[in-house]
Parts: C-alpha cells; sequence; structure tokens
C-alpha cells in the first residue's frame, strides 16, 4: 500500500536539509514511493515500510529535481570521476546525476537478490579517474562493498550518495569505517526488525513478507 497522506509522510521520513524538505516530501506523496506493508530487506531484517524509487525514476524531470538536490547537498558528487551504481532503481539516480555532472556511468551487475557484484554490466572504470558510488535505498551500506571494490584505496573514491537511507546511524558507521564521505536526502524514522514472531510486528501479524529486492 502505497503512503500518500503529507502528515504521516512528515512522521515517517526527515531530511538533514530543511531546504528541500518540503518539496522531498511532496515529491513522495504524490509519487507513491513510500510503501506500507511487511518488507524483507535481507535475511536478518524486516521493515514495515519500504522507499521505491523507481516510482520518481522514471519520471525524468522529477529524479533530474532530486539529483540537483543530491548535488547541493554533497558537493564532492560533482568532481569529475567515473558514477557507479548497481543494475537497480539506482540507474535513474546515477543517470541524473551523470546528465548533471558530465561524468560517465559504470553499471554493476545484480545477483539473483538483486544485490551488487563487482562485475561491471555496462560502462568501464577508468584507471585515471575516482569513482562515485551511488544508491537509491542504502540501509547499512554492506551491499555497497562490491562497488567501492572497484578502487582499491579510498583516495580513489569520491564518496557515497544516495536518495534514502534506512538505518542512517550505521550507514554513517560504515562511511567513517571506510574513511568516505557520504550524502542523502531523506531517512527512515521507522525501526527495522530481526525477522521473528517475538520482535517483529509483522512477523506477529502473520502479515505476508515482501521481498524488498523486488522493489528495487
Amino acid at each position: 500500500m502505497q503512503v500518500t497522506d503529507a502528515r504521516r509522510l512528515r512522521q515517517l521520513i526527515v531530511s538533514p536539509h530543511e531546504s528541500h524538505s518540503d518539496r522531498l516530501l511532496e515529491i513522495i506523496g504524490q509519487t507513491g514511493t513510500l510503501l506500507e506493508g511487511h518488507f524483507e530487506l535481507d535475511a536478518a531484517r524486516h521493515a514495515p515500510y519500504f522507499i521505491r524509487f523507481s516510482q520518481i525514476g522514471w519520471k525524468h524531470g522529477l529524479v533530474d529535481e532530486v539529483a540537483g538536490f543530491l548535488l547541493g547537498a554533497a558537493s564532492f558528487a560533482a568532481a569529475p570521476a567515473t558514477i557507479v551504481c548497481a543494475e537497480t532503481s539506482a540507474i535513474f539516480l546515477a543517470r541524473a546525476l551523470g546528465r548533471k555532472t558530465g561524468n560517465p556511468v559504470a553499471v554493476a551487475a545484480a545477483d539473483a537478490n538483486r544485490q551488487p557484484t563487482g562485475t561491471l554490466r555496462t560502462g568501464k572504470i577508468a584507471p585515471d579517474k575516482p569513482i562515485l558510488v551511488v544508491s537509491d535505498v542504502i540501509t547499512t551500506g554492506r551491499s555497497l562493498l562490491p562497488l567501492l571494490s572497484f578502487k582499491s584505496s579510498p583516495k580513489d573514491i569520491l564518496g557515497i550518495v544516495s536518495f534514502a537511507v534506512l538505518a542512517a546511524p550505521r550507514f554513517e558507521r560504515f562511511a567513517r569505517a571506510h574513511h568516505l564521505p557520504s550524502a542523502w536526502l531523506i531517512a527512515a524514522t521507522w525501526q527495522i526488525h530481526p525477522p521473528s514472531e517475538r520482535e517483529c510486528p509483522g512477523c506477529a501479524a502473520g502479515i505476508p513478507i515482501l521481498p524488498a529486492s523486488e522493489f528495487s
């Protein structure tokens, strides 16, 4: 089910960028980007909501607007680089950033679980340019490790940018541990639960589990 009520969206989503917050919530509400249900993020995490970025990504004008907001929030993302993303909805944002910066985009193949791999599907990694890692929705950041591995040193990675972060403190720790700057436009306020009837409300209520990867 799509969450479109403005009041609920303000309760469920926060942005570190006050000047863009109202517009971002408006875009999310108009496009039905926020889904409510019982989502399996991975084998260890369930969530009551999920952000489906493709609802924005298919709309050229909106994704370009979002990319502009992200560049304003992350000045490092505008430097000459190869933009790297997985073949998920992140492609929409990566290509929009490419249009705005003139930087090329390389897309890494995803595995059967829609997780990034260290194999390129399209594009190439230039040996003389750094990379910028782009995602649409990040939980902890660990799934981005194959993308970071395209360069052997943090000095050759501009940073990580994303539309949304579901577990902001965990991702912040991940980025700091890899000595990388990071930026995102929105963060979730809902809790992420272990998959058990004792701890996950969705499991306890018997709500069918939807693999989040199906929406990315």
